[in-house]
């Protein structure tokens, strides 16, 4: 049953071009790192859910303040791989979002 993190319109989502489409390729290598993903193997053929859209707008509002943090006390080897850790999640969930606003931004209807 769907909710209002679930639902999505009927359908495959629409064709991405420019931004949306360069990025499904880091957005796919995010969703299988985080074992999330889709059925379909791709969000180019599979829609972002709203749960998942507000996920990584949510993961991005954390993870920039905290980056900005650590690059201002940055030293040692530690928190050098904590920033690049955070810039990759960071970088992933951007890409996410990315995908899902994109296709949000072609489709006629949304639920």
């Amino acid at each position: 049953m769907a909710n209002r993190f679930t639902r999505i319109p009927e359908g495959p989502p629409p064709p991405l071009t420019g931004l949306g489409r360069a990025t499904i390729p880091v957005a796919d290598l995010f969703m299988r790192l985080l074992y999330s993903r889709p059925s379909t193997g791709s969000l180019a053929k599979t829609w972002v859910t709203p749960g998942t859209l507000q996920l990584s707008g949510v993961l991005l509002l954390i993870d920039c303040p905290l980056l900005a943090l650590l690059g201002s006390r940055l030293s040692g080897p530690l928190l050098a791989l904590l920033a690049l850790l955070l810039v990759g999640l960071g970088v992933g969930a951007a890409a996410v979002a990315i995908v899902g606003l994109s296709q949000r931004s072609r489709s006629p209807k949304l639920p």
